[in-house]
């Protein structure tokens, strides 16, 4: 009995296409962005206002902590999507859009700088971006990673910072050094590949 060829799945990444054999072509096959079932929309809206209503009870004593040590006030702006790195905007667009690289904190930044390091010697090309989550990951990464051609940080989890974040930065592929689960992030990302014909991979 002859078998047939394995279909490629509906949630086989691009990157991950090439790998699986023949039968699967590399190019992007996902399928047109169908509407959400309205119990994923309801429960995306009880996130947001979640985060949102967290962030609003804890400013008062971020706004404290930040007066009495100077931080975690510099880089807000750039977290809520309304500042940026001004390399990150001096960069001419790639249509193949760039490689974004986030690191948390330190110790990623260590173990992605191998990483960040071999991808800009092979793809000098493309624009190579890397965003963290802490002050100390950022000074590391300005220090160890000058070949990059921006570090910003990454944008806190609400549908606009994210949206505006992507926005600027303009990737055609997201590598999370650790396993970190952004709801918001993760839809955005997937839905503004979608948007250009073409999945956007995240590993």
């Amino acid at each position: 009995v002859r078998r047939l060829p394995r279909p490629c799945r509906r949630n086989d990444l691009p990157i991950i296409s090439h790998l699986r054999g023949a039968h699967c072509r590399p190019q992007c096959e996902f399928p047109r962005p169908q509407t959400p079932p309205r119990g994923r929309h309801c429960m995306y809206f009880l996130y947001s206002v979640i985060i949102a209503t967290g962030l609003f009870l804890l400013a008062p004593y971020f706004l404290l902590r930040g007066l009495r040590r100077g931080k975690n006030l510099r880089n807000l702006p750039e977290r809520l999507g309304l500042r940026f790195p001004p390399e990150l905007a001096r960069g001419d667009a790639d249509p193949q859009g760039g490689i974004w690289l986030h690191a948390v904190s330190v110790g990623e930044v260590l173990a992605a700088l191998p990483l960040a390091r071999s991808l800009k010697e092979r793809y000098p090309e493309r624009r190579l971006i890397v965003s963290t989550t802490t002050e100390t990951g950022q000074a590391l990464a300005r220090e160890r990673m000058q070949f990059a051609d921006a570090v910003l940080y990454f944008p806190l989890d609400l549908p606009g910072a994210v949206r505006r974040t992507l926005r600027a930065v303009r990737p055609g592929l997201i590598v999370v050094m650790e396993t970190e689960i952004w709801p918001n992030f993760l839809r955005t990302a997937r839905e503004a590949g979608r948007s250009r014909g073409c999945g956007m991979p995240l590993l």
